[in-house]
């Protein structure tokens, strides 16, 4: 099943697939995507405490990575416990 790439409010969200076929979703902005595999989130909420303007678990799209600098999206990122939260620089 293919499911579409969208734009919400100025934010990039593509579904993409890995090589296990697991979907996972990409919020990009400028030079920075956050990647977030949903198969790995533990739920754990570790990013909407440690940066809740960008992580919104009820908003849609729920990472809005206009809302933070990308060191701070970074930091944050690193933090994920399950690693189901990544990070990939985007290039020209």
């Amino acid at each position: 099943m293919k499911i579409p790439n969208s734009i919400v409010d100025g934010i990039s969200i593509h579904y993409i697939s890995d090589s296990n076929d697991q979907m996972k979703r990409e919020y990009k902005i400028e030079t920075v995507a956050v990647v977030w595999d949903a198969e790995k989130c533990q739920h754990s909420g570790n990013c909407a405490r440690g940066l809740p303007r960008v992580f919104r678990p009820k908003a849609k799209p729920w990472i809005q990575v206009d809302h933070a600098t990308e060191q701070e999206i970074i930091d944050q990122v690193a933090k994920c416990p399950s690693g189901a939260l990544s990070i990939r620089f985007l290039t020209e």
